[in-house]
């Protein structure tokens, strides 16, 4: 497979600054203090070509656009603030026979995956809400309780920001969203719409959220839900300063899934028939530089799954 995302573009902020009266500006306000009302926007548009394998039938090579616009504004109190962003992803030349048959059946690269997902259009677009909450940064009295509610993105790992930067860059490029995502890899993304509670004492930090991840990721249509819903709680902890600093996190996942679809496993047809909407639970921990997870034992209440487990070692 080939896939080339050729010019990644255009990454712009808008700040309005009012003018002072008798032709004079007064000095620019600071943006970021508390009470100010901030717009902010990006655009990120790319032209992709894509050369798939070759299959029996269906077109592997195919060039499309895919954009996406979002802004919105935010506001920051001395213990609340609030973000309302907008998106409106936009694709163009969509490929209208890139599913293949055969050895290579399904979709031939991303482009067929667009196409399905948005009914078939070659060019289609929509505006929703990407990220609509309130976040309260002081409860009972005291800032280590932080409390999130409405819509937003969320990436398992990302609950906590080390303070040593080469931890920042192994938990940004090697631990974040394992297992719980954006899919910012895509033109659309993905949100959620729930929870999130995290606190804060020293060196250890619990954070627990629930919610039901929305529709998106390639499909224009980022308004809806999906019928998942899921709850993940961890702890996580720093220790050691300078060249011996370290971060554990330990966490638990469990999700429901009510979709009547048919599981993709290497069960036999008619053991994937039998439960089409199922649940299940993951537990793990992870160190930085050694990565550990492991599956439930499976119950009643679970796929018919088996567990795994596996550990890594990455170093810099």
């Amino acid at each position: 497979m080939k896939a080339s995302a050729i010019c990644p573009l255009l990454l712009a902020v808008v700040a309005c600054v009012p003018q002072g009266s008798y032709g004079q500006s007064p000095p620019a306000p600071d943006s970021n203090r508390p009470g100010n009302v901030i717009f902010s926007g990006s655009l990120r548009s790319r032209l992709y070509a894509w050369d798939w394998f070759k299959p029996a039938s269906g077109d592997n090579s195919y060039a499309f656009s895919g954009s996406i616009l979002r802004a919105g504004f935010s506001q920051t109190r001395d213990r609340w603030n609030w973000n309302a962003e907008f998106a409106i992803p936009l694709f163009l030349g969509l490929p209208s026979n890139a599913i293949g048959t055969g050895p290579q059946q399904g979709a031939l690269g991303f482009g067929g995956n667009y196409f399905v997902a948005n009914s078939g259009s070659q060019n289609a677009a929509m505006i929703f809400p990407k990220q609509l909450y309130v976040r309260f940064n002081s409860l009972v009295g005291s800032e280590a309780h932080k409390l999130q509610v409405g819509r937003f993105e969320f990436l398992d790992g990302s609950e906590v920001v080390p303070k040593n930067a080469t931890l920042v860059l192994l938990r940004r490029d090697r631990v974040n969203a394992r297992l719980l995502g954006n899919f910012g890899f895509t033109d659309v993304g993905r949100s959620m719409d729930g929870i999130l509670y995290t606190y804060r004492m020293m060196e250890d930090t619990f954070a627990f959220t629930a919610a039901v991840p929305t529709r998106g990721v390639f499909q224009v249509d980022g308004w809806g839900w999906n019928r998942i819903a899921f709850g993940y709680g961890s702890y996580t902890h720093a220790s050691g300063r300078g060249r011996h600093a370290a971060d554990t996190r330990v966490f638990v996942i469990e999700y429901d899934d009510w979709r009547h679809v048919l599981k993709s496993d290497n069960r036999a047809a008619v053991a994937r028939h039998s439960n089409l909407g199922c649940g299940e639970g993951i537990t793990g921990a992870r160190a930085m530089g050694i990565r550990t997870t492991t599956r439930m034992a499976p119950s009643s209440k679970f796929c018919p799954r088996r567990g795994r487990s596996h550990a890594s070692h990455s170093s810099t």
